[in-house]
């Protein structure tokens, strides 16, 4: 009896085993010197959307906009054999020594590899070969249910991959969750986002070479120094993202009513300056709730983490604090940075989330009409009088900067719809107006 219960055992296990097994993600066939990738998740579903989304336009067209999906298979010939309700992901390898560019590597989803490799003349066993794709011959390989494409001449690179464990690099598994909720993403490494600094910090300062013969006459030394910090400014900003990123991604995803939504996705890099900010929990109602229901052109917002004023304030004072000459604000004096700084924070201290909407404008008016933004605070009175505060500071110590025009705020109390409100007015026009002034 115990035998015969043993065995059993044995038997279920094996049943369960395969159903509880992890599903093979597109992921999976990421290698590790990859830069980046491109994914579309489940091509039947995005492709139905599209379809869905270019229906809106009809009337603006004379013929019928033809799918993404239509348009891959007719100047592909790739098409039988292909799961359409899989993921398919191009990837960005790192150059070989001696290149420039990364190597794109296509990967899509596969039912049935032999209708599949018979539509293309592949080989039907699944080893590498090549073939004719979009009259360019291209190396074609099968990889788990999935059938990678890379160039000829990389047969290196796909023999690596083909050998190489069948598992999604551990950099890139926190980016999984929000892939699951893209039609369509983006995403760089840790190595591509090594690399895309490298790269603009070495055309950053191609630039800098370039404007110092450009502007080499002494009296144009002033020129040469807006223009070097303006580029300083970007230096800082890079030099920033590749200590804290380890990876990020950029991805679009359409809802039932043709709606395009962005969503972005940062991979903190342990150890960082920003690794231990705390997680910002997704908000309990839609990021629009209590705007008007009416068409908008661009909308979005959400959460903001609870470091978020003393984060922001800190980045202000210290870009502001390395670039002074924009804003006048070369004589301040420690004790004004940090006035600063504290004003800063307070404009936005207690801010749990903010969200925005262009509106559409009417018939005889420009597409976009008003901006609208909601902030939610802990206490909305309390907000108010701090941002009150906090634009006085700013006008205060705009008096004592050394710039021509200041973009002073004027403040007042106001009523609207029974509630009690601030009136802000900068007058831009005065500074827009100004020859002098860049």
């Amino acid at each position: 009896m115990i035998v015969c219960h043993a065995r059993l055992a044995l038997v279920a296990l094996s049943i369960l085993v395969p159903l509880t097994a992890r599903a093979e993600a597109i992921t999976d066939h990421l290698p590790d010197d990859a830069w980046g990738f491109v994914t579309v998740h489940n091509l039947q579903t995005a492709n139905a959307k599209i379809e869905k989304l270019l229906g809106l336009f009809k009337e603006l067209v004379p013929q019928p906009i033809p799918t993404p999906l239509q348009l891959a298979k007719a100047a592909t010939g790739v098409g039988a054999g292909v799961n359409e309700q899989g993921d398919a992901m191009l990837m960005l390898l790192a150059p070989k020594e001696g290149q420039a560019a990364p190597t794109p590597a296509f990967v899509i989803p596969i039912a049935d590899y032999a209708a599949f490799a018979e539509s293309i003349n592949a080989d039907a066993t699944g080893e590498a070969c090549r073939v004719a794709v979009a009259g360019e011959e291209v190396l074609v390989a099968k990889r788990g249910s999935y059938a990678v494409f890379i160039d000829v001449d990389n047969r290196d690179r796909l023999d690596a991959l083909l050998a190489a464990k069948t598992k999604t690099p551990a950099s890139i598994e926190p980016l999984a969750p929000w892939l699951a909720k893209t039609d369509a993403a983006a995403a760089l490494t840790p190595l591509g986002v090594k690399a895309l600094t490298s790269l603009a910090k070495e055309g950053l300062a191609k630039q800098k070479a370039e404007l110092e013969e450009t502007f080499n006459d002494p009296q144009l030394a002033q020129t040469l120094r807006e223009f070097k910090q303006g580029l300083e400014v970007w230096e800082a900003v890079l030099g920033f993202f590749g200590a804290e990123l380890d990876a990020a991604g950029v991805g679009l995803a359409l809802d039932d009513s043709s709606n395009i939504k962005l969503l972005t996705q940062l991979v903190l890099t342990k150890g960082g300056k920003l690794a231990n900010t705390k997680r910002v929990e997704p908000g309990k109602q839609s990021p629009l709730a209590g705007y008007p229901d009416e068409p908008f052109i661009v909308a979005g917002g959400g959460p903001l983490p609870p470091t978020y004023a003393d984060t922001g304030a800190k980045f202000m004072r210290a870009m502001l604090e390395k670039f002074p000459s924009p804003y006048g604000f070369q004589k301040l004096s420690d004790s004004d940075w940090k006035e600063a700084e504290e004003m800063w924070a307070d404009s936005m201290r207690d801010l749990q989330s903010i969200t925005g909407a262009m509106l559409l404008g009417e018939k005889d008016s420009p597409l976009f009409s008003n901006l609208y933004s909601i902030m939610k605070v802990d206490d909305s009175a309390r907000y108010l009088k701090s941002y009150a505060e906090s634009m006085k500071k700013w006008n205060d110590l705009l008096a004592r900067s050394t710039i021509d025009i200041k973009l002073k705020y004027d403040i007042a109390d106001v009523e609207v719809a029974g509630k009690k409100g601030l009136l802000v007015i900068s007058d831009v026009a005065a500074v827009a107006g100004d020859e002098n002034v860049p």
